[in-house]
């Protein structure tokens, strides 16, 4: 395999379902996808157990770790040249795979390099500034969110260093401070978000929004804490 993708779940069914269709879905089939659920009790574990696809594997985790946690977690154990995520929010069109490697084969000092998850009208009458780096062009951003990325895998561990808050800004910016190019492929890709009100198969519903914003605080308190735990080992180096 030359790429391992992780999806973590909780709850949220649906979404779910189209977010790992769309992986299915790609042209490219040389990919690995490692799930982990989150302790979902909505039927999702079931639907997951269900899927026969070779190249998906499952982690089933009691509780909620955590997208940070979960995708460290399978970043640190991928072997292959790159890796990325997929929220189970997000709906990839089919050429997401191929754009997205065919980006990093051309150019080595791609960072965080996605799909562009909102949608035409936001633009607006904006004209974005492309710039292009060995025939691929991007809107080069500090940052591009988290829903859907890929990453050399060498860069993650060697350049960088893992274990990272992945998909939050300080993570990225990190990158980007390192030299890494990190943007929206164009012509661009656009994903669904499936959060997003106007989408097709958005879910308006209170059992959905209220996971949402449960999912935004659980990445939110894993930040918090994560930064608590750096501050102390900080303070203790400079008390030595």
């Amino acid at each position: 395999m030359k790429t391992h993708l992780v999806m973590v779940t909780w709850d949220r069914l649906k979404y779910t379902e189209r977010a790992v269709q769309s992986v299915i879905s790609q042209k490219n089939k040389n990919w690995r996808l490692t799930i982990v659920d989150n302790g979902s009790k909505d039927g999702t574990v079931e639907y997951l157990k269900s899927l026969k696809d070779p190249r998906i594997d499952l982690i089933l985790w009691n509780e909620n770790k955590g997208l940070s946690t979960a995708t460290d977690y399978v970043f640190s154990k991928a072997k292959t040249k790159y890796i990325g995520r997929v929220d189970n929010d997000t709906v990839l069109p089919n050429n997401w795979l191929d754009r997205c490697i065919e980006a990093h084969e051309a150019y080595d000092n791609f960072g965080f390099i996605g799909g562009f998850h909102f949608r035409r009208e936001d633009l607006g009458d904006r004209k974005p500034k492309i710039t292009t780096y060995n025939g691929i062009e991007i809107w080069e951003k500090s940052h591009i969110g988290g829903c859907s990325f890929l990453l050399r895998r060498e860069n993650y561990d060697e350049k960088i260093g893992g274990q990272g808050v992945m998909g939050l800004t300080d993570y990225q910016l990190k990158w980007n401070q390192k030299g890494f190019k990190n943007g929206y492929l164009h012509p661009f890709i656009y994903v669904q978000h499936l959060e997003d009100p106007r989408e097709t198969h958005h879910i308006d519903t209170e059992e959905y929004d209220n996971t949402s914003l449960r999912v935004r605080g659980v990445a939110g308190q894993c930040w918090i804490n994560q930064q608590t735990q750096r501050d102390k080992l900080h303070l203790d180096e400079n008390t030595l």
